[in-house]
């Protein structure tokens, strides 16, 4: 027997801001269904109909469904990031570069992003203090 997909417990009644997220999600890619009859009045029940109304079963749908969490996952991150004052960047390096770049980090014990970040603060340092003389 196939395991039932529970399409909307992830949504928060509450968050406004993640129910307009949903609402934009669905209708940008056709899939955001406006009840007849005005049954569904609040905005979070029209998300959560429109969830409802795709199939979960299919192989379609439940890439969908990992595709649509997948996306507000990523929402959340980079609305976090944002605030605290950080911008997502790929940088393309040399296997060699990445590798001494992984040594240093596991040497300090920090995230590779840290050590990333340490690295040019002190070069930045570096070069300002060799231009103040």
């Amino acid at each position: 027997m196939p395991r039932r997909v529970d399409k909307t417990a992830w949504v928060k009644e509450k968050s406004t801001l993640q129910i307009q997220w949903i609402t934009e999600y669905l209708s940008a890619r056709g899939k955001f269904r406006t009840s007849p009859g005005g049954f569904y009045q609040s905005p979070y029940q029209r998300a959560c109909k429109s969830l409802e109304d795709i199939n979960a079963n299919t192989d379609e749908g439940k890439m969908f469904f990992k595709r649509i969490k997948a996306a507000w996952s990523k929402h959340q991150m980079d609305a976090r990031n944002k605030r605290n004052g950080k911008k997502t960047h790929n940088i393309v390096m040399r296997k060699s570069i990445i590798k001494d770049l992984k040594l240093v980090a596991e040497h300090r014990k920090t995230p590779i992003n840290e050590t990333l970040e340490y690295l040019i603060t002190t070069a930045a340092k570096n070069v300002r203090e060799l231009y103040a003389k």
